[in-house]
């Protein structure tokens, strides 16, 4: 799924979190800036993003339920846990790919793979939208020759306007 930046993704319920919340607020009301600093730390340590922190401040209230936010516009790529599932300290909720960018990785025959090298320029095109081409730029060129197609891999970098392409698409590049 799409999402943007700013777009509410999930809220969780976590009582170490609720606890952290009051301790700011206490904080707050001690006036101390060493212990604010050290709950404000927490609060941060514990995934809540400075916004939120700054809500709580000025509503002096504590959210049983936090709601996070996508950090920037992309792609969902991965559901690390569904609704109601317990989330585990490490575990990461989702994945976000940026799509502004694409990555291309293209099998270079053998015989060409000596054009191949970090800053050359290539043209890319997919046939969903016939007609139209994208220059890329080589990134790398990865170091293992493909013995069974006798191709090279070679990363390239593109932009996406418009974010028309999408990860996944069979593309020609030359």
């Amino acid at each position: 799924e799409r999402v943007t930046r700013g777009q509410a993704l999930f809220a969780v319920f976590s009582p170490k979190l609720v606890a952290a919340q009051r301790e700011y607020l206490n904080a707050l009301e001690l006036g101390e800036a060493a212990l604010l600093e050290a709950t404000e730390g927490r609060l941060r340590a514990l995934g809540l993003e400075q916004s939120a922190i700054t809500g709580l401040r000025e509503s002096g209230r504590v959210r049983e339920r936090v709601a996070y936010q996508s950090p920037q516009d992309g792609v969902v790529t991965m559901l690390g846990v569904r609704e109601g599932a317990l989330a585990e300290p490490g575990m990461s909720a989702m994945t976000i790919a940026p799509i502004d960018r694409l990555w291309v990785v293209a099998a270079v025959p053998e015989t060409a793979a000596a054009a191949a090298h970090a800053g050359a320029r290539a043209r890319v095109s997919v046939a969903a939208l016939p007609g139209e081409s994208f220059e890329a730029t080589v990134l790398e060129v990865l170091p293992e020759l493909n013995a069974a197609t006798r191709t090279l891999p070679v990363r390239l970098s593109l932009d996406n306007p418009g974010q028309r392409l999408a990860a996944g698409m069979l593309a020609d590049v030359t």
